[in-house]
């Protein structure tokens, strides 16, 4: 079955690139062909629509004095570059995606059926302006082919829609075969606020595959024989770094701080090696807490309640591991070591009902 996966753009987000590719590897060792389809994230000006528009944007910027770059296109495409090309390699390598120039550009008579997510694509926040194409809006209702939403996110217990996206997107819903959420509270928000009762919540796509087909990624990477404190933190200032030093000083070990996004440094293969080395983990991240468990380490977790508490919460709930989530670096306490065989029982159990929904929903 060919089949199109809509989810958030493929840039400098270990996770979210992590997850995109976990969704493909499953569907193709369940015998398909996925294929994520991706907007242009460039802007294209031809020269002539430029020369005209040159003397708007000059008087923009320095009669009105409006923040306003004449070669607009040129500083986005820029920051797109330089915000992609660490993990570039990576996504060239191992996902497959398409690039369209615009959501009608679709052609969605080329596929069986589309896939959204997984991460936090039905969250205003994230896909202001392109919410209701994660919806699958660009698709007729009266065209029949399989859509299925699989860990979507919400990333909040909050209902973050305007009256108008929720009157579109609580139609447009109920164009699904099948809904899953990553979130428990997921499940409930599709339920009360765009009437869908059917949903089910199931495992970020990372979690179905096996910490073989990571430690397969990095195992050209060098072992550190450090005991490393690896420290993945989305939102970093001087007082969490100064608290995570004083933490792996007391505690022996040596500190290894990453970041994403504007700060990504990191191949994709040298961030998985540091869940594969390190000690102990401290993270902000959804996706640092995903690999903290797959790679069996000692973790604290650092709910992050502008990006999403509720992905936090909802995951460790279900694996009896909510005493390793705290508000702040500096409610640490180092802990006793998390019995790994009881864990793995029961992310085995919700590994399997998460992909009898995939196989169910694409049969």
């Amino acid at each position: 079955m060919r089949i199109a996966i809509l989810t958030q753009p493929l840039r400098a987000n270990y996770g979210g690139v992590l997850q995109n590719y976990a969704l493909q590897q499953i569907l193709i060792k369940l015998g398909h062909e996925p294929i994520t389809i991706e907007k242009d994230p460039y802007l294209h000006i031809s020269k002539l629509k430029l020369f005209l528009e040159l003397p708007k944007r000059n008087f923009t910027k320095y009669i009105l004095k409006k923040r306003k770059y004449i070669f607009n296109e040129k500083q986005h495409n820029n920051y797109i570059r330089q915000l992609s090309h660490i993990l570039k390699p990576f996504i060239s390598k191992h996902i497959n995606r398409r690039f369209v120039d615009n959501w009608s550009s679709i052609d969605y008579t080329l596929y069986d059926a589309f896939i959204v997510g997984s991460d936090q694509v039905w969250r205003p926040l994230y896909n202001w302006g392109i919410l209701d194409k994660m919806f699958l809006s660009f698709i007729p209702e009266s065209f029949k082919i399989k859509r299925i939403a699989y860990a979507t996110s919400f990333g909040t217990t909050e209902w973050e829609y305007n009256d108008e996206q929720t009157s579109i997107c609580s139609k447009l819903i109920q164009q699904f075969n099948a809904v899953s959420t990553r979130e428990i509270d997921g499940v409930n928000l599709c339920n009360k606020y765009l009437g869908y009762n059917n949903a089910v919540s199931v495992l970020d796509p990372t979690l179905l595959l096996q910490k073989e087909d990571y430690l397969t990624l990095c195992k050209n990477i060098s072992t550190c024989d450090e005991n490393l404190l690896f420290a993945y933190i989305l939102d970093t200032n001087s007082e969490t770094i100064s608290k995570l030093n004083y933490i792996a000083y007391v505690n022996g070990l040596t500190l290894k701080l990453v970041s994403a996004h504007n700060d990504c440094t990191l191949p994709m293969e040298q961030w998985l090696a540091m869940f594969r080395d390190a000690k102990i983990v401290i993270t902000d991240s959804f996706h640092g807490t995903v690999f903290s468990i797959i790679f069996n380490k000692e973790f604290y977790t650092i709910s992050n309640q502008s990006r999403g508490r509720s992905r936090f919460a909802s995951l460790l709930s279900q694996l009896s591991l909510m005493d390793r989530m705290f508000e702040s670096v500096s409610d640490i306490k180092i802990k006793e070591n998390i019995y790994w065989s009881v864990i793995s029982k029961k992310l085995s159990i919700l590994k399997e009902q998460s992909l009898n929904f995939l196989k169910t929903s694409l049969s």
